[in-house]
């Protein structure tokens, strides 16, 4: 069965790609973030069915990736494709290598909150969020102080803040699913200091969304 088209806009012009396509966009981004990088810990803050961590985990074999679930279901989905091995597939990667041919590591998942996340303080080197925030407008400060806490340093939000959907039609497309109103400079009153200006990135014309890089305040 296809894969259903769903209709974007980008650069404000509109094109139509499938759900997987999308997905690739979002893993390639977060690669290029995390390719350079030394060896870390990341961990995926509302992680589903783990197959973001998953491409990941395979593509950067150097890191070790952590993915929290708050549903019972979407953890166990996540370790049925930890078995699988049609889920290191490449559909998510932007390109294939030799060094994540050689991966033995495999990420690890936890049944959890994202407003008690079940980790120690300052345990994770990076964290990063997709699409998950959207959905976490009612405790959106807890989770954003949780990430703050086990976060050394820069967290990583592809989300939907208002300053991606300032249209009277995707405002109201938000507000009538009760999904993000925040903007990106809450963040900064939660800890954070925003580096760079948000990236917008190819979104449904009904809700877009982008990228926000944010690290701990200097004290």
């Amino acid at each position: 069965m296809p894969d259903t088209l769903i209709t974007v806009q980008y650069k404000n012009k509109i094109y139509e790609v499938s759900a997987l396509e999308e997905k690739k966009i979002q893993c390639w981004v977060l690669t290029d973030i995390f390719r350079p990088c030394e060896e870390s810990k990341i961990l995926e803050v509302g992680s589903g069915n783990g197959l973001m961590t998953l491409s990941l985990q395979k593509a950067l074999p150097r890191h070790l990736f952590y993915g929290v679930e708050l549903t019972k279901n979407g953890c166990r989905q996540s370790y049925q494709n930890l078995t699988s091995a049609k889920s290191f597939h490449s559909d998510y990667r932007k390109e294939k290598s030799d060094d994540a041919d050689q991966s033995t590591g495999l990420p690890k998942y936890l049944q959890g909150s994202a407003a008690h996340l079940p980790l120690d303080s300052k345990s994770m080197d990076f964290t990063y969020t997709v699409l998950a925030l959207e959905q976490m407008n009612p405790i959106f400060v807890k989770v954003i102080c949780e990430i703050r806490r086990v976060t050394k340093q820069t967290a990583y939000f592809l989300e939907p803040f208002i300053d991606f959907n300032t249209s009277v039609t995707r405002r109201l497309y938000i507000q009538s699913r009760s999904y993000l109103n925040k903007k990106a400079s809450a963040l900064k009153e939660l800890g954070f200091e925003i580096l760079g200006a948000p990236v917008l990135l190819p979104s449904k014309v009904y809700r877009g969304y982008g990228l926000i890089k944010a690290r701990q305040q200097r004290s």
